[in-house]
């Protein structure tokens, strides 16, 4: 009976979760639908990104924990950035490649080792490999030049056998691509950081000479 009284004053005491849970899968909705938008290189401090648009939050790989993916074009890249592309690709890359950086938050520090931060890695990894795949042979399909930085190598997917110099996201070069990356020395080596995440932070980029606003038009 004591047991029962406890349960119906709990009862009384919790919100109606099932009205709780309607009101999130609304701002769900709402969320998905609302924050895809376009905004000046003004507005972002930095004149080499045209838009970004983010992406609801997604369930973590490797564990329950809500993470977000961070979508930037760039219309111009710096001139540095530029003759390491081109270095890189063997002068194939276009004058007029743009960059698709994508970020994702991760759930484990990457500046610190561990099983876990290195298996969540390589998910990510294949991941992005498998989309930037499929992203660059549509576009070339369509007539654009297009290729990507494999993570795990430093060196352009499509055209790897250019430079024995690969371009990885420990190298300082990488965080030209996007003004929230930087580089922090940790004492043994450096770890890639960015301005929201932190070190919980992975990044891939697509290079292509195709309009920012068909980069734009496809989904991570």
């Amino acid at each position: 009976n004591e047991y029962k009284s406890y349960l119906r004053m709990l009862r009384r005491c919790l919100p109606d979760l099932k009205g709780v849970l309607s009101i999130l899968r609304a701002s769900t909705r709402f969320y998905s639908q609302s924050l895809l938008y376009l905004t000046t290189g003004n507005e972002l401090n930095s004149p080499n990104v045209f838009a970004m648009t983010d992406t609801p939050p997604s369930t973590c790989h490797l564990k329950n924990k809500r993470t977000s993916t961070e979508v930037t074009v760039s219309e111009s890249l710096p001139v540095p950035l530029t003759s390491r592309l081109a270095e890189l690709s063997g002068n194939l890359i276009p004058d007029a490649a743009h960059a698709l950086v994508l970020v994702n938050e991760t759930c484990h520090d990457q500046s610190v080792w561990s099983s876990e931060a290195s298996d969540e890695r390589q998910v990510l990894t294949k991941v992005f490999t498998d989309r930037a795949t499929k992203v660059s042979n549509e576009l070339q399909e369509k007539g654009y030049w297009c290729d990507f930085v494999d993570p795990s190598s430093g060196l352009l997917h499509y055209d790897a056998g250019y430079s024995s110099n690969p371009l990885l996201d420990t190298d300082e070069d990488f965080t030209m691509f996007s003004d929230a990356l930087d580089l922090v020395d940790i004492g043994c080596c450096r770890a890639l950081h960015h301005t929201n995440y932190g070190f919980h932070v992975f990044a891939g980029v697509i290079l292509s000479d195709a309009p920012c606003d068909i980069l734009l038009q496809y989904k991570f």
